[in-house]
């Protein structure tokens, strides 16, 4: 089960990246819509839109993931803090940057 939890963000990046890379146009759309304000230039392209989603998501895995960790009691391992601030920091430069 931890294996799972760990692969979890990275299995989730992959799958919505592939996934917005075969709905560009949506993905672009949706992510102009959610995340214009946050991005350098307001707006999303197509061709950015598939790196940023799936950006976003593996963010919000990763704190998800810290988050059910805490609730359930377990100790949370410091390579998981320490992936947690690259996945935010690296993740949102690529998100402010696209």
């Amino acid at each position: 089960m931890k294996l799972l939890l760990d692969f979890l963000p990275i299995l989730l990046f992959f799958g919505t990246y592939n996934y917005a890379k075969g709905e560009k146009d949506w993905a672009a759309q949706f992510a102009t819509e959610h995340f214009g304000a946050i991005v350098s230039g307001g707006i999303v392209g197509p061709d950015e839109a598939p790196v940023l989603l799936a950006t976003v998501v593996v963010i919000v895995a990763t704190l998800a993931q810290i988050v059910i960790m805490k609730l359930r009691g377990a100790k949370i391992d410091t390579m998981l803090w320490i992936s947690l601030a690259l996945v935010v920091v690296f993740g949102g430069a690529t998100i402010w940057f696209h």
